[in-house]
Parts: C-alpha cells; structure tokens; sequence
C-alpha cells in the first residue's frame, strides 16, 4: 500500500502534521488527553467525561482515520514502512496526539485482538504505555 496519508484529520483533508498547531479541535483535545492522562495520572474514563459530545465526536473521528490506515497496512503487510513513514514525516510522535494517532494505527495494524477501536481503547493504551510497573 502507498503512503496515501500523509498528513490525516480523520476525515480524509490534509493537516500540517501531527506536531503542528493546526487548529483542528480534535487535536487540542487529544494533546489535552495525552497531558492529563501521563502527566497528571488521570484515567481515561475520568477524562471522556468531562468532554463535551462534540469534542469526544471530532477525537474519535480523528483517531479513526489512523486505525483505518493501521488495518489497511495489515491487509497489505507493509505495516512497518508505514510506521517509518509516519515517523519520519512527524504524523507520529513519542508523545502528544501524535502518539495516540500511533496506538490508533497500531491498533489496527495488530487487531489488537479483536477489540476494535474506540476512543476510550486508545486512551487506555496510552496509560498503558506510562504506567508504573507493578
């Protein structure tokens, strides 16, 4: 499969890159998301309800669009050069909204066993990623 989606809002328009300051308001809340949730230990669930429907609407929409590239990478086995790519281009990151639209992908690239996606999946992903060991 080609990089067909090089800079994703979700709904096929393009945007700067995921570490850009685009304006979308998916973004914002999911940078607020990734903050709230590693920095400041608060859980997923706590922060989808304090989200208005819009807001939770616009990130899942985002997010979606990265699970869908991540399950056509699996159909078409080039899962790791996508993930290069997206790397590489700044579509993904090590922290921010930009490592969510990584777990999102990632979870479609695996299956993640058979979860699926949902916003809240992603979001426990990520606390996952940060959690203390036991």
């Amino acid at each position: 499969m080609p990089w067909d989606i090089q800079q994703n809002d979700g709904t096929g328009h393009g945007m700067q890159g995921a570490d850009s300051d685009s304006g979308l308001p998916a973004v914002k809340t999911l940078r607020d998301a990734y903050r709230n949730i590693v920095r400041r230990g608060q859980t997923p669930k706590t922060f989808l309800k304090n989200l208005s429907h819009d807001e939770r609407s616009d990130a899942e929409d985002w997010l979606h669009g990265f699970y869908a590239q991540g399950r056509q990478s699996l159909i078409s086995n080039h899962s790791g050069p996508d993930v290069i790519k997206g790397l590489e281009s700044g579509q993904y990151a090590s922290q921010g909204e930009g490592a969510l639209a990584l777990l999102a992908f990632m979870r479609g690239a695996t299956g993640a066993g058979g979860q699926g996606f949902t916003l809240m999946n992603i979001l426990e992903d990520c606390r996952a990623c940060h959690k203390a060991p036991d």
